[in-house]
């Protein structure tokens, strides 16, 4: 066993089969400490129940983007695009399950956190980029793009969340981590995913090696579970793109949100005919973003 052993977790979305299969891995590896990167709510069914299950096991994190506008949708903070209740009707049904408490317990999570650890080089935990969780450190950026996105961040490592995507990169001064999603990944394995950073030496001294974990989960559970209660009628036209993320590792979800930016007031206005039109022409091979 390494001398320190850490496990971050990022992108759950609601998804309680994928935390707990992370969960009772976890237990089998059994790190020295549990870190989460935010957006543990949103867009599958259980926000509450993933919110009780990182509590009880005192789990420290940030926010994410997701976090952030749930915890302000009944707030006079909240802003546009977000007032739009059926074109986002996944965060207002997320926002309507939780209790006053459990907003606001979102929205005392911090933005970022630095971990000192004895012996142990500084981490810094962001959920996107730094000062901004709309937008993450993707691997297909280039060594400038990435430099110029962490370049107001002192600690050599950094471990942040948002893409979806699992990434060890080193970038000029830095060593990126990014551990994947739990709960809808983006990387075409619909497995839970996370990662453990152990502390080794190094010629240059004490660093941190990662080590990635893809735990399979029951996606039949999963599927069931999108259609039952009202779940279903609060998701609306939206749910089948999130079902559809969750099961195939496809960033659909996020796909359509970055295509339906650029369509016209009537397709807006009309959710189930823009999935529909969506659908008719991306997918795998055919995405509308670049990133997906």
């Amino acid at each position: 066993m390494p001398a320190l052993r850490l496990a971050f977790f990022a992108d759950v979305h609601g998804n309680l089969p994928a935390l707990e299969a992370v969960a009772a891995d976890l237990r089998a590896q059994a790190p020295d400490a549990v870190y989460h990167l935010g957006d543990l709510v949103n867009r599958c069914p259980w926000p509450r129940e993933v919110l009780a299950l990182v509590a009880a096991a005192g789990w420290r994190g940030i926010y994410g983007n997701h976090d952030y506008v749930v915890a302000r949708l009944y707030t006079p903070e909240n802003r546009t695009p977000f007032t739009d209740r059926d074109r986002f009707r996944d965060l207002w049904w997320t926002a309507a399950a939780l209790t006053p408490a459990e907003r606001q317990w979102l929205y005392d999570l911090p933005d970022t956190l630095r971990l000192d650890l004895p012996a142990a080089p500084p981490l810094r935990l962001i959920h996107g980029m730094p000062g901004n969780c709309y937008w993450g450190l993707y691997g297909g950026a280039s060594d400038a793009e990435l430099s110029k996105q962490v370049e107001s961040v002192a600690e050599a490592f950094i471990v942040s969340g948002h893409t979806h995507r699992p990434l060890d990169r080193a970038v000029a001064r830095w060593q990126l981590f990014n551990p994947g999603s739990v709960g809808m990944p983006y990387n075409e394995d619909p497995r839970a995913q996370y990662c453990l950073l152990d502390l080794v030496n190094t010629a240059r001294g004490p660093a941190w090696q990662a080590t990635f974990r893809q735990v399979d989960y029951d996606h039949d559970l999963l599927a069931t579970a999108f259609y039952r209660g009202d779940f279903a009628v609060g998701m609306g036209p939206l749910l089948e793109l999130n079902l559809r993320t969750a099961l195939s590792g496809h960033a659909y979800i996020s796909d359509f949100g970055y295509w339906l930016r650029d369509q016209s007031p009537a397709l807006k206005a009309d959710l189930g005919e823009a999935v529909r039109e969506y659908l008719a022409r991306h997918g795998p091979g055919q995405w509308a973003f670049e990133l997906a």
